[in-house]
């Protein structure tokens, strides 16, 4: 079977990266207006800026990066799931491992949420600030996984088609119900 491959919305993420590196601009001034003022509100500005350019900078780094690899969001084969779609990304996830798919919509924003038999499989395989935002998924959404489909250069539509194909062959002997919902 030829992998199924996924790529990262080219323009979404060109203008997502321009916001973040406005918000990095922005988090620089709250700090260089911070020495113009004393007490609590030189303290104030400074923790405002330096926690603004931590995450947006982090966000400028993580979509600069995505923009000069050009490497794919998803990649669907006969062993699973590839997920490299965001900075809580669940890597090589194996049709043996997963127990069932759920669309889910959060803020406006829909996720392919995928939901595996040991619930603390990607945790478990991850460390530092990764770990902590996978966490933070785990706590918004009953799946390990939240794949945002808004950001990936193909509808839903198609990725759950290409999806339960995939995991029917892969799992023919199981007594699943393989339909995405």
């Amino acid at each position: 079977m030829n992998d199924y491959v996924v790529y990262h919305k080219l323009g979404k993420n060109i203008l997502t990266c321009f916001g973040a590196f406005a918000f990095v601009g922005f988090s620089i001034l709250f700090i260089i207006f911070s020495f113009d003022s004393s007490g609590i509100q030189r303290i104030l500005l400074m923790v405002v800026g330096l926690m603004g350019l931590s995450f947006f900078g982090t966000v400028m780094v993580y979509l600069m990066s995505i923009l000069i690899k050009r490497k794919p969001a998803l990649i669907i084969s006969d062993t699973g799931i590839f997920d490299c779609s965001n900075m809580a990304s669940g890597g090589m996830i194996k049709w043996e491992d997963i127990e069932n798919f759920m669309t889910v919509e959060v803020l406006g924003e829909k996720f392919l949420g995928i939901i595996t038999y040991d619930r603390d499989l990607i945790v478990n395989r991850t460390s530092g600030f990764k770990r902590f935002l996978i966490k933070g998924n785990r706590a918004l959404v009953d799946a390990q996984v939240n794949i945002p489909v808004k950001t990936l250069a193909c509808s839903i539509d198609e990725l759950v088609e290409e999806i339960n194909s995939c995991w029917q062959k892969a799992c023919a002997d199981d007594e699943h119900e393989y339909d995405i919902k």
